[in-house]
């Protein structure tokens, strides 16, 4: 409980500092080369491929709560293994997170993720860090770490591992195309891209199939939710990267039918297309997303159109 506690006083300490911290340090713009260990020198950092790595804290007074954001490719886990650790209990600490935090934000949602709160985030000072290497449950971790002391710091491996059933993805490019599934289990899946998009339903099989046989009527329905139904989609988009906090783009979505093409207008920062299932079907989304331009938005607001983000 104490460590929590301080862990989201200086979350608050370090937001309110530093504001965005995606915006104010070029977060998504860096990757680095596996092989030999690389420096770490700046508070606000992002790995995106596999190799050994190592942060030296340079002494600052107060440095705040930094962060290590780790991504994969949307089909693979991430390994974290801290081989070396020298951080003091007065005053530092490191903390493993299972998933990302931006903001006092998370993804994915403290209530999508398949562990607990506790499960999904650890904290370690002094000499010892894990006694094994922490597994991620989605292609993102996070290490947040408060190291004021001049000299210490850590050293750690980052290794990807296959996943054949993704479920929770955050994907970095503004232009792409994904098929979201639950592979017949009771989970909530999102798929969270950091850009206003607009998305583009190719195929919908939602509510629908039990062992590869249909169930139910084809054609696409909306407010599933509303009419009692527990597996549809939902098309969110919000000023910060939590489903939970956010604003519903459009009405969720079941059914069973092929070649949607349905568009969807995600205008916010974060866009996030989520599966919800209760474990009776076999459910999958299939989708494509472009940014929305800066002209489009022009276009849009000429329109009458207004967005709250």
């Amino acid at each position: 409980m104490k460590a929590a506690l301080c862990f989201c006083v200086l979350m608050t300490a370090f937001s309110a500092a530093v504001g965005n911290p995606a915006k104010k340090w070029g977060l998504f713009s860096r990757h680095y080369r596996s092989g030999r260990p690389t420096e770490l020198a700046r508070c606000i950092d992002q790995v995106q491929v596999e190799g050994t790595y190592r942060y030296i804290s340079t002494g600052e007074s107060d440095p705040g709560l930094c962060s290590i954001y780790i991504l994969s490719p949307p089909d693979k886990i991430i390994e974290i293994d801290v081989q070396e650790m020298n951080i003091d209990c007065n005053g530092g600490l490191i903390g493993l997170l299972d998933g990302w935090e931006l903001n006092q934000e998370v993804f994915p949602g403290w209530l999508d993720g398949s562990k607990s709160r506790e499960e999904r985030l650890k904290f370690f000072c002094g000499e010892s860090g894990p006694s094994k290497p922490v597994v991620s449950s989605q292609n993102l971790i996070n290490i947040k770490h408060r190291i004021p002391n001049l000299g210490e710091g850590f050293t750690f491996t980052v290794r990807f591992i296959d996943n054949p059933e993704p479920c929770n993805v955050l994907l970095m490019e503004p232009t792409g195309a994904y098929t979201l599934q639950n592979f017949g289990k009771a989970r909530n899946c999102s798929v969270s891209i950091l850009h206003p998009e607009k998305v583009n339903i190719l195929g919908v099989d939602i509510g629908s199939t039990i062992d590869g046989k249909h169930h139910k009527s084809m054609g696409v329905r909306r407010q599933c939710m509303e009419s009692g139904e527990r597996d549809y989609a939902e098309f969110l988009f919000g000023s910060g990267m939590q489903p939970d906090y956010m604003r519903l783009g459009d009405n969720d979505m079941c059914g069973t039918k092929h070649e949607v093409g349905s568009l969807i207008l995600l205008p916010c920062g974060y866009s996030v297309v989520r599966l919800v299932s209760s474990g009776q079907y076999v459910n999958s989304i299939s989708f494509r997303f472009d940014r929305v331009t800066d002209d489009e938005f022009v276009e849009l607001a000429a329109m009458g159109h207004t967005f709250q983000c």
